[in-house]
């Protein structure tokens, strides 16, 4: 889905990747130690060193569902309009985990 660390390494961002590439985003992995990070630069004002960029998208992918909290408080900490959680929780940890998430983010 994001690809692996040494497909990453070759440019391979898997297929949420090649999406955000459809759109016109440059992709960042592991930035901030999140997963995925779809940005594009902005004009840089005269005189400035390096050119600004506005992140739009961050995706966590986890498969871990008891590191819900954990993951969620990386992802409001971060400035993006839109923000992509995938868990895998069993059948019988679906309701507890909106829930959950729900908590947390409200908190």
């Amino acid at each position: 889905m994001l690809g692996t660390s040494s497909s990453r390494k070759k440019g391979d961002f898997g297929l949420l990747g090649e999406i955000g590439k459809k759109f016109g985003y440059k992709i960042q992995a592991e930035w901030m130690k999140i997963d995925q990070v779809w940005y594009y630069y902005l004009p840089k004002p005269q005189g400035w060193m390096q050119t600004p960029w506005k992140t739009d998208v961050v995706i966590e992918h986890e498969n871990d569902p008891s590191n819900i909290e954990y993951v969620i408080n990386k992802l409001i900490e971060v400035c993006a309009p839109l923000k992509i959680c995938f868990f895998y929780p069993g059948e019988e940890d679906e309701d507890d985990a909106l829930y959950r998430i729900s908590e947390i983010i409200k908190n």
